[in-house]
């Protein structure tokens, strides 16, 4: 997943507030770098490629390598206090499995990072009225049939804190397959709040999983910079566990068994997986398509029949699920912009075109597509969300 515009300003705010909390001299230099480097950056980089190499930056010119030392290490003993209570209430669940991994989701709002301004009632709230959270996306009986007959898994971790989390659910997890063999992936360099080496040994995560490190300094997962050993490991587990957006933002375009876990915090983020913000998502990827399979529909002429029994699946499905289609605040605004709409009902609009008798229809990944020689509309496959629309 590319950077969006949109990330730009956050990724300033947060090069900005991270160099207040380090102290850095000469601020204005480092400010002068930043915009250097943002005036070349690749804008097919991921947001966390961008903030790795922000953040490296910042260390360099702060004279610290890990500015959040202190602060990894005050979150992961304050919620390793909390494991027995939190393991209790999984215990006595009617279903312990699913309240594991409702837990390791809801760890995902533990976040220092300074953009998301989160303070540590903010997080207890959340955890209190966790019954209350929807799941926008709940693959967790998949999730669970898949660690039953697993042989490797590799789980990717995300913040401090939050690892706590994951060990409550990755002990879950080996009750259910004592014999399944488990890495547990942190970053390789300190950057930000997120977890290190040093943190999973601290929490015990070594009992339950090989603790491994990427050996990059991004936010995510970005396995174009991972060494060579740690994409090995990745390559042939038979299943991931991806927590948080960052990992969401580096593995979302991956043809893997791939899950992803965690809070839509950003309306970027919310927006391309198709959701609102502020949800719960445990969300299985779609597998890569086998040679032969018809998903895209991009057959010869002599497959013309079943391409159009497919084109006609598509726009029935589609219509039968017409009033479960709608779009968030910000993806209205987007497609007006795009398609230079008046129209105040965006979703409405969308609607009648997806019952045009002109309309195409196709399902490829994630989305359905829906293109009429004016536009191509794009909507979520899981939650019905249109996420954006183009003029063609």
């Amino acid at each position: 997943m590319k950077i969006h515009d949109e990330c730009i300003p956050c990724v300033i705010s947060q090069a900005i507030k991270v160099a207040n909390i380090t102290g850095v001299k000469n601020k204005e230099v480092l400010l002068k770098n930043i915009f250097k480097y943002l005036s070349k950056m690749n804008f097919l980089s991921t947001t966390p490629e961008i903030i790795g190499d922000l953040f490296e930056m910042i260390k360099k010119y702060s004279g610290n390598d890990d500015p959040y030392k202190e602060t990894r290490t005050y979150y992961n003993n304050l919620f390793l206090e909390m494991i027995p209570k939190y393991e209790y209430k999984i215990n006595g669940s009617e279903d312990p499995f699913f309240k594991a991994v409702q837990y390791a989701i809801v760890g995902n709002i533990i976040d220092f990072n300074p953009i998301h301004n989160l303070f540590l009632d903010d997080i207890y709230e959340t955890f209190e009225k966790m019954e209350q959270l929807d799941f926008a996306i709940n693959d967790s009986k998949i999730l669970e049939s898949d660690c039953i007959h697993a042989n490797s898994l590799l789980y990717l971790g995300d913040n401090c804190g939050e690892i706590c989390m994951d060990l409550i659910l990755i002990k879950k997890i080996k009750e259910l397959n004592p014999a399944l063999q488990i890495t547990y992936g942190v970053r390789g360099k300190p950057v930000v709040n997120d977890s290190i080496k040093e943190d999973a040994y601290h929490v015990g995560m070594q009992q339950y999983a090989t603790i491994m490190d990427n050996g990059d300094g991004s936010l995510g997962t970005v396995l174009s910079r991972v060494s060579s050993e740690f994409k090995e490991v990745y390559n042939k587990a038979d299943m991931i566990i991806s927590k948080g957006q960052a990992n969401y933002e580096c593995l979302s375009e991956e043809k893997k068994n791939i899950y992803f876990l965690l809070m839509t915090k950003c309306e970027v983020i919310a927006n391309d997986i198709g959701v609102e913000s502020g949800k719960m998502v445990c969300m299985k990827n779609k597998p890569e398509d086998k040679p032969g399979d018809k998903t895209i529909l991009q057959l010869s002429i002599n497959y013309a029949s079943d391409v159009n029994s497919e084109i006609e699946d598509a726009k029935r499905i589609l219509e039968e699920n017409l009033h479960r289609i709608h779009t968030t605040d910000l993806g209205a605004v987007r497609i007006r912009k795009n398609l230079s709409l008046e129209t105040d009902d965006i979703v409405l609009w969308c609607r009648n075109m997806i019952t045009d008798h002109n309309s195409h229809i196709i399902k490829e990944g994630k989305n359905w597509y829906i293109t009429n020689g004016k536009c191509r509309i794009t909507v979520n496959s899981h939650s019905y969300t249109i996420i954006t629309a183009h003029s063609i």
